[in-house]
């Protein structure tokens, strides 16, 4: 499974976990129902819950941290069905009219009457197929959550209905349900599991919950990071939940959703505030060069307003279940960085930290070798506009500009237009990081002068040809440059094999998948090793002497000729 079909398939069950309670004056939640033959262990369990709500018919309701009047009601009519337990014809009567929630606990009941529960109907909740026995005249919700009194978020859905209508709260914890009536603070059971339900790692710092690293004080003062983070506050709760980019990037989530999970009420999102903290760690002030204007909104007058649909923000869709944690932050990236190009300025953000327009003190401020330090000049010489890079590394600060700018490095670096273009073509980024674009240009350039000051051959053999090239590549690119001339070489000519035996043993080269010789071709090729030392020399006469003595060796009488 790919990254995208992993994202679609977590923001549809984001998308249950959000829509579970009623919003907008109807239920968001998708249900399928379907009938399948009673297995005997779930038959089982349900004639030994259906016994035990019997017994005990609080077990269908929430427990309330307050006085909930219609709760109070409904436990008072629950505690008189009970006593129908044994009257099959009044529990039927019970199950067809009346508060559908007593319905639902007489339809359960008259499951301790039959002998053999023939069929079931299944279920499918946001967590996952539920069994349950259709009988009675009520909603499927109310008798899958009473008859699965024992699963704390399959039980909430009993009372959905009565949640939107009496406009109450609820709240899960990992044993039961609580209801805290009209007040919207969550019981402290429910805020304690928040750490563990967020995410591993994940620990709670007085009012802040928060990932490691991300500290506490930074998330309440609202300061910028070391790198982007989202903030959700629980209102009511008065809890603040962050995550930074990197852990939301390792653990994907959505941190509303997750809560959202746990909570039923009417308009769930009014009560929480999302923001996204994206502005970097700056030590300018007031006037930062890297924090730009807000986007206007564009006016339009009502009648140009008229008919249009108003694209929601990203914001509306993380509350939507829609987006996950590090979409959101990302999609908050981006918006940031397009208002910085529209204010047309130069900047460099690294690692999250603005170094205004002053490219001396990024350069200092990295760990880079002689070479990237070279390379970046040059880049900062030719890109244009805010440049943002959270990875310090200078191929990851190019990488985004240099189909743009690349070129106009390589022949800085190299001073070849020529070589600069076709290695600019032949190595495109990503595939290719510009550092190694820029080594490729680089050996290129020096196998060029290498080419003008040694000797070359006129219409050489073969095994020539390849020693002069294995000879070049070794050089200027070294033992790797040497393996891969070898490797393209893969002649059964004796001569060409007792040369490519000899560089690889001379030179200690890399042996490739396939690399055989018979003991006649190693006894060919023996001594040849030493004179391929000659070929690794930078010495224009040790360099000719090398060639002639290697085609000599190899039982060639003919002379070789020179360009």
């Amino acid at each position: 499974m790919d990254r995208s079909t992993k994202d679609k398939y977590k923001i549809m069950v984001l998308s249950y976990r959000v829509t579970m309670s009623p919003v907008g004056g109807r239920k968001n939640y998708k249900v399928r129902t379907g009938a399948r033959t009673a297995s005997k262990g779930l038959e089982k369990e349900l004639k030994r819950k259906a016994k035990r709500l019997s017994q005990e018919p609080s077990l269908a309701l929430p427990r309330c941290t307050v006085s909930v009047p219609y709760f109070s009601r409904i436990e008072k009519k629950l505690r008189e069905v009970s006593r129908l337990k044994d009257n099959k014809k009044a529990l039927e009567k019970a199950s067809k009219k009346g508060d559908k929630l007593v319905r639902a606990y007489a339809a359960t009941l008259l499951l301790l009457h039959e002998e053999k529960i023939t069929y079931l109907a299944v279920f499918k909740s946001p967590f996952g197929d539920v069994g349950y026995a259709h009988r009675g005249e009520t909603s499927k919700e109310k008798l899958v959550g009473i008859q699965n009194y024992d699963n704390p978020r399959i039980k909430m859905m009993a009372y959905l209905e009565e949640v939107k209508k009496k406009k109450l709260f609820m709240f899960v914890t990992e044993n039961e349900v609580l209801c805290t009536g009209a007040n919207p603070k969550p019981p402290p059971e429910v805020i304690d599991a928040l750490p563990k339900r967020l995410g591993k790692g994940m620990k709670r710092s007085g009012d802040v919950i928060h990932p490691p690293g991300l500290g506490a004080s930074t998330v309440q003062k609202g300061e910028p990071w070391k790198e982007p983070y989202l903030v959700v506050s629980w209102d009511p709760a008065g809890i603040v939940m962050a995550k930074n980019l990197t852990y939301t990037q390792q653990n994907q989530d959505n941190t509303f959703a997750t809560c959202a999970s746990y909570m039923a009420t009417d308009k769930i999102s009014k009560h929480f505030t999302v923001k996204v903290n994206v502005r970097p760690v700056c030590d300018h002030g007031k006037d930062c060069p890297c924090d730009p204007p807000e986007k206007e909104e564009k006016k339009e007058s009502f009648l140009l307003r008229l008919g249009k649909v108003k694209e929601p923000t990203s914001v509306e869709l993380y509350l939507e279940g829609k987006v996950m944690d590090h979409r959101l932050i990302e999609k908050e990236l981006e918006d940031y960085r397009k208002r910085l190009e529209d204010v047309g300025r130069t900047v460099y953000i690294i690692s999250n930290k603005c170094y205004g327009s002053d490219h001396e003190a990024v350069m200092s401020s990295l760990s880079l070798t002689k070479d990237e330090k070279e390379a970046l000049s040059s880049f900062f010489s030719h890109a244009s506009g805010p440049i943002i890079s959270s990875d310090p590394t200078a191929n990851k600060i190019m990488e985004p500009f240099w189909k743009g700018v690349g070129e106009k490095v390589l022949n800085d670096l190299i001073g070849n237009e020529k070589i600069s273009k076709k290695v600019f073509q032949s190595f495109p980024t990503p595939r290719y990081q510009p550092m190694t674009i820029i080594q490729e240009a680089t050996y290129r350039i020096e196998e060029s002068k290498m080419r003008k000051k040694l000797p070359s051959p006129k219409d050489p053999p073969r095994m020539i040809e390849f020693a002069y090239e294995c000879a070049i590549a070794y050089l200027v690119r070294g033992g790797e440059g040497a393996s891969k001339v070898v490797e393209r070489y893969g002649d059964d000519d004796i001569k060409v094999k007792a040369a490519k035996y000899a560089f690889v043993k001379g030179l200690n080269l890399t042996r490739s998948a396939g690399w055989s010789y018979t003991t006649h071709e190693v006894g060919y090729a023996q001594g040849l090793d030493e004179i391929v030392l000659e070929l690794t020399r930078d010495d224009p006469e040790m360099f000719r002497r090398g060639l002639t003595r290697l085609w000599k060796a190899t039982g060639s009488t003919k002379d070789l000729k020179w360009k």
